[in-house]
């Protein structure tokens, strides 16, 4: 009972009347390489050859017969998945390859061009948007990817299952490169600090990432110096608007406050 990528030790005896050349197991037809196996004791007959092979990512999920390639010494060969013995067919050995959910590898937070550690919440004002982006893989192909965000997803949608993409759109920045994308609108009401949130993937067979592998944590940081741009905009052109207005308030008095002084001296 295997994973992918796990190793795997074989031993094999075989009996040819022309004698046997090698023995090999044949995982071509797998995406793997054909391994040759070595006698390892001559004294006992037959040989027994024995050899080592890693389990490869085309083997999909379920029992598989491991075939056995044989050539004997007048170079004829076969490749056999079962096995004769005494005058009987028998089934060759078989593995049993295990299933592995995806779990998500790598997450980042996307803002304003760069790559970032923390999710920006404003102190006030316009949300600020922003990408979670999430490497996942799986070596039977990725179904789906979802995302449950709570107070970051669209009001009345905090505990649904949002589906991330990668397919150039919503966000994603190249399709089809591995790492799915969800575009969230962080808004002034959330708190600062550490928030959970869960990710789950789904691969072709329908087998999802454990409850236990979900969990993923966020740092949320209030901030005023990373809004969005129209935001900052609104903000300047207010303090703009109040300076200009002060300024030409103290102007006018200074001009008052000249104009009294002359009338007095006059």
């Amino acid at each position: 009972i295997v994973h992918r990528g796990d190793s795997v030790s074989i031993s094999v005896q075989a009996i040819d009347g022309h004698g046997v050349d090698s023995i090999s197991v044949d995982l071509l037809g797998f995406g793997g390489e054909v391994i040759s196996l070595i006698q390892s004791d001559a004294e006992i007959e037959p040989p027994i050859c024995e050899g080592e092979f890693t389990v490869a990512n085309g083997m999909i999920p379920g029992d598989v017969f491991l075939p056995i390639r044989l050539i004997d010494l007048d170079g004829a060969s076969r490749l056999s998945h079962s096995i004769s013995m005494y005058g009987k067919i028998f089934d060759a050995p078989q593995l049993t390859i295990l299933n592995e959910a995806p779990i998500a590898d790598i997450i980042s937070i996307y803002r304003n061009g760069e790559v970032r550690e923390n999710i920006a919440v404003p102190e006030d004002g316009s949300p600020i948007s922003q990408l979670i982006e999430v490497l996942i893989d799986d070596p039977d192909g990725i179904s789906s990817v979802q995302a449950k965000i709570g107070r970051l997803a669209p009001i009345g949608q905090s505990e649904q299952w949002l589906l991330m993409v990668d397919d150039g759109t919503g966000g994603d920045r190249i399709a089809s490169d591995g790492i799915y994308t969800l575009s969230v609108d962080a808004r002034s009401s959330l708190p600062e600090g550490k928030m959970t949130i869960l990710i789950r993937g789904t691969d072709i067979y329908l087998s999802t990432t454990a409850e236990e592998d979900q969990q993923v944590v966020l740092n949320l940081e209030k901030t005023d110096s990373e809004t969005s741009s129209t935001f900052w905009t609104a903000k300047m052109t207010t303090a703009l608007i109040w300076g200009v207005l002060i300024l030409l308030t103290m102007l006018a008095i200074t001009g008052i406050a000249i104009t009294l002084k002359n009338s007095e001296l006059e």
